[in-house]
């Protein structure tokens, strides 16, 4: 065997038990039996290679930094607030008023919880505070009246507790101070349109009421006018007759007089024989009624509905000491933005530069690897 032969021969031994080859001095050692990567050599080759991963992080940094500046903050105003207390609730409640149901707290905190989320108040609030000004730079004419509101409707959010007492609204817009105006305002106009809702509800009722009263005393007027007009029209004919047969009431005796008429619904039993009452009596009778410009005071149960329409009308509501909500805290301008998030933008900057330096050294050492693999071969 020549000295080469047994030169080699360990070599080929080694590799047999080992099987590893050295690719590079300074490169990771790699098996060829299940490609497994040489965590010491990776390590060493990462530390030597520092710089390049610095230099990914710095890069990336630099990119996040530029976002960060580019990028308007975004402030979140919140307002807070809980179900009203009954004392703000009880002036929708009259008790004698029939044919109003009682409004408690709970019931009108629900309707402004549902308004505070409803597309058409937002659009409302949207258009009368003329919002577009602040959204209209950047969108086409053509698309103002819609593509704005959707805009600012994305805006609001609002929340409430699982018991549904604790609720808050909140608005985020890139000047705090606009947006914690914005957020009271909003809030204060959910409310106002709550308690309108529900005063116009008492006050239909009561203006309902107060027509079917008038109604009724104005058909009991007309219906005791009509009897009065047929009273002077009876006491007219039995004139006549009494003229006719020329009867004297003085001749009669008084337990045979029949009685007098005080009213409109008085009992009209004796109205067959009343000629017997005289001419002169009846005559006297029908001028009187004739010359009557009132019939109220002998109209039954008219004062109970003079009364009654006088308490209706008498109803005053403080629209101002109506509540819907109470207001727990109003929005304050946020010190701080929460879009972007700073912090957390920089410490994913940070990971990616840093997983991306290392990928970029591994592909380095990969691709000097398979070169260097090659040329041996």
């Amino acid at each position: 065997m020549s000295q080469a032969e047994t030169n080699r021969q360990p070599v080929s031994n080694k590799s047999n038990i080992s099987h590893l080859q050295y690719v590079h001095p300074d490169k990771a050692i790699i098996t060829h039996s299940d490609d497994e990567i040489d965590l010491i050599e990776l390590i060493q080759s990462l530390i030597k290679h520092k710089f390049s991963i610095l230099l990914s992080i710095i890069f990336s940094l630099l990119l996040a930094i530029v976002y960060l500046y580019i990028t308007p903050p975004v402030f979140q105003a919140t307002s807070y607030f809980y179900p009203p207390s009954p004392s703000k609730v009880q002036l929708l409640n009259i008790s004698w008023l029939s044919g109003y149901e009682k409004v408690d707290e709970g019931e009108i905190y629900s309707v402004f919880l549902k308004n505070l989320k409803s597309r058409s108040l937002q659009k409302q609030f949207f258009e009368r505070n003329n919002l577009e000004d602040h959204f209209s730079n950047s969108i086409e004419a053509n698309t103002l009246n819609h593509t704005l509101f959707e805009k600012f409707s994305e805006l609001i959010s609002s929340k409430v507790n699982k018991d549904k007492h604790f609720g808050s609204l909140s608005i985020e817009w890139s000047n705090p101070a606009i947006a914690a105006k914005w957020a009271n305002s909003y809030v204060k106009f959910a409310e106002q349109k709550t308690t309108d809702f529900f005063y116009n509800n008492l006050r239909g009722a009561i203006d309902k009421k107060i027509s079917d009263i008038e109604l009724n005393i104005a058909s009991k007027r007309k219906l005791s006018q009509k009897r009065r007009e047929d009273r002077i029209a009876l006491l007219e004919e039995s004139a006549k007759i009494a003229k006719t047969l020329g009867i004297d009431p003085m001749q009669n005796s008084t337990n045979n007089l029949p009685r007098l008429y005080l009213g409109p619904n008085q009992s009209q039993a004796y109205s067959g024989d009343m000629y017997l009452r005289g001419e002169k009596a009846l005559l006297s009778e029908a001028k009187v009624l004739r010359n009557r410009n009132n019939d109220d005071a002998f109209i039954p149960g008219l004062r109970n509905l003079q009364e009654e329409l006088d308490k209706l009308r008498s109803i005053k509501i403080d629209t101002n000491s109506l509540r819907a909500i109470s207001l727990d805290q109003p929005a304050f301008p946020p010190s701080g933005a929460i879009k972007p998030k700073k912090f957390l933008i920089l410490a994913l900057t940070i990971c990616l530069g840093a997983i991306m330096g290392i990928l970029i050294v591994l592909a380095k050492s990969f691709l000097k690897t398979f070169h260097a693999t090659n040329s041996e071969k």
